[in-house]
């Protein structure tokens, strides 16, 4: 098995450890799906630490409270990520700058891992070229690419009022 892989490696050096396109979209897919759930995991053992009920410690703290508001808007991230990679046309700007503001908007809410892994998918989708299949396909990605540019934006409106909510609880 080890000589198989190491021939694969020494005549193709470049696909040694292959990773599909689609794959760096649906990582941070998916680690937006796990950030409420260990957000909301982390909140519940500080607040039996604490001695403290779950409600009330989000509540007396703003800072935990903007970040329970920030865990519980990556889902809709997730849901973004997976409408951008339906709608992926080549050379299609719509889709290209909702990538790039979905992508500023993670860096705003502070997600830096998914905002690498969405320039990084970004990158390695456009290299890949599209086949379209028929027109009825055609005219459903269109209508997804208005509502991902639409989502992205809205997202990125979020983002720009949870910055502007720590920077005004921190005194900036």
């Amino acid at each position: 098995m080890f000589v198989k892989f190491a021939d694969k490696g020494i005549n193709n050096q470049k696909s040694v450890f292959p990773i599909r396109k689609a794959a760096i979209l649906n990582t941070a897919k998916y680690i937006c799906y796990a950030i409420p759930v260990l957000f909301l995991a982390y909140i519940y053992l500080a607040a039996i630490q604490t001695n403290v009920p779950f409600l009330q410690y989000i509540e007396q703290n703003p800072f935990i409270t903007i970040l329970f508001v920030i865990a519980m808007i990556q889902p809709f991230v997730s849901l973004a990520i997976g409408l951008g990679m339906r709608s992926f046309v080549k050379h299609s700007p719509f889709v290209l700058w909702s990538f790039i503001i979905l992508a500023a908007a993670e860096l705003l809410m502070g997600n830096i891992l998914v905002c690498v892994l969405i320039i990084w998918g970004l990158i390695s989708f456009r290299k890949q070229s599209s086949n379209r299949k028929n027109r009825a396909d055609e005219i459903s990605r269109s209508n997804s690419i208005y509502l991902f540019f639409g989502l992205s934006a809205f997202l990125f409106f979020l983002s720009i009022i949870c910055i502007w909510a720590f920077l005004r609880i921190s005194g900036i």
